[in-house]
């Protein structure tokens, strides 16, 4: 099958000098490539089903775009600070919670465990305090040093930012070329051919 190669052209987002991309595609194999503000990708699709490889294309979501654009990469899931550190500023919360409900059910006679238990929570606060969070492996070490159970918790990875971007931002307007295109395609073929 003899290659057709197509490229798109998507311009900066209007009032911003950011927001390009050009992406080139070869429907005789599924082939996708970009290069964009958003990062460069490349995907073979072998098998779009039956419905064509452009309506595959135009029915496919971020998530997945996602998935396919940065498969085999390293890069795939990126950690994310902010997202660990709220989520364990929540596990503390509900774990001094708990530490002050056993506190309120010890009696005025076991004032030593009143005060290892106060003396616990204040420590765990101050720990999550001087937390360095800034990488899975900082989080690692510190979680390994708290009273918390890190075990229930989840990862704090997150799709990589830059590809996300190029799904949510340039894959749309691509979209839109598209449907554009096939709808002037059909509407070019539904035409009556006038002789000369």
């Amino acid at each position: 099958m003899p290659a057709d190669l197509r490229k798109y052209v998507i311009r900066n987002i209007e009032g911003h000098g950011w927001g390009w991309a050009i992406i080139v595609i070869d429907t005789s194999n599924g082939f996708f490539s970009t290069v964009s503000d958003w990062g460069n990708y490349g995907y073979i699709w072998s098998a779009p089903g039956s419905r064509g490889f452009w309506q595959f294309l135009l029915e496919i979501d971020e998530h997945y775009l996602h998935g396919k654009l940065m498969s085999g990469r390293t890069d795939r899931l990126v950690y994310d600070e902010g997202l660990a550190r709220r989520a364990v500023w929540f596990e503390l919360l509900d774990w001094m919670r708990r530490k002050r409900k056993e506190l309120r059910r010890l009696g005025r006679f076991q004032e030593e465990e009143r005060r290892r238990l106060e003396r616990s929570i204040e420590e765990e606060k101050e720990h999550w305090e001087r937390a360095d969070f800034s990488s899975s492996e900082s989080f690692y070490a510190w979680s390994t040093e708290s009273r918390l159970n890190f075990f229930e918790l989840r990862d704090y990875h997150v799709p990589n930012r830059q590809c996300m971007a190029f799904c949510r931002r340039a894959w749309p307007r691509f979209c839109e070329m598209l449907r554009a295109e096939l709808a002037a395609e059909a509407e070019a073929a539904a035409a009556p051919e006038v002789s000369a």
